[in-house]
């Protein structure tokens, strides 16, 4: 249990910001199965959890608040790498 559970929090942090559809897909399929609160299925997240004695309402929001982190991390570096630029569109030597 442990091993799926580890498995879909890398999937959901290695493929967060992903370019590419097979990303987007691995992605949305982590998020959504994190998402999902139904204990029908002894494998939700929700039964996981418990039986690893984790919070998964804490867990969730941890990693929710990790993506909004991590975007904002993002957006800032994109930010300063465009504010290096040169005129012609290169990175300019900063320092």
């Amino acid at each position: 249990m442990l091993a799926v559970l580890q498995d879909a929090l890398e999937c959901y942090q290695k493929y967060a910001f992903a370019h590419d559809i097979h990303g987007h897909q691995l992605f949305a399929e982590a998020d959504a199965w994190i998402s999902c609160q139904d204990r029908t299925w002894y494998f939700s997240f929700e039964n996981i959890c418990e039986t690893l004695e984790i919070n998964p309402d804490y867990l969730r929001n941890g990693v929710q608040t990790w993506r909004q982190h991590a975007a904002g991390v993002r957006h800032h570096a994109v930010r300063d790498t465009a504010a290096v630029s040169s005129s012609d569109g290169h990175l300019a030597a900063v320092g």
